[in-house]
């Protein structure tokens, strides 16, 4: 109950204290994302550098790594919370196991 939390800290200050550090908090989180999304990109544009996956694949990634883009800004257009950030790291995370399948998939070369 929200008046419980009134109660053991004394007054209303604290609470609005509480709801600055948590917007730092998302704040925070949201560029970590961002900066998650942006190695992605690095990685792919660095894998395909360097032949390790198809332009096929390249392609699939990068558009990938681009719809990741349009969600993550509408989702931090009012902050991000928890379940957005949640769905946000579990999408960059498949994306990652995405470029290492793509990356050892072989597709007909010699490593």
């Amino acid at each position: 109950r929200d008046d419980d939390r009134y109660e053991h800290r004394g007054d209303r200050y604290d609470d609005r204290w509480d709801n600055r550090h948590d917007r730092y908090n998302e704040r925070g989180q949201a560029n970590a994302i961002r900066q998650q999304i942006e190695q992605l990109e690095r990685r792919i544009q660095r894998t395909d550098g360097r032949d390790r996956i198809s332009e096929r694949e390249a392609a699939m990634l990068r558009r990938a790594v681009y719809n990741l883009r349009l969600q993550f800004r509408d989702f931090n257009r009012n902050g991000l919370s928890q379940r957005e950030a949640h769905i946000l790291q579990s999408r960059i995370q498949q994306l990652r196991q995405r470029l290492a399948y793509e990356r050892h998939d072989r597709n007909g070369r010699g490593w």
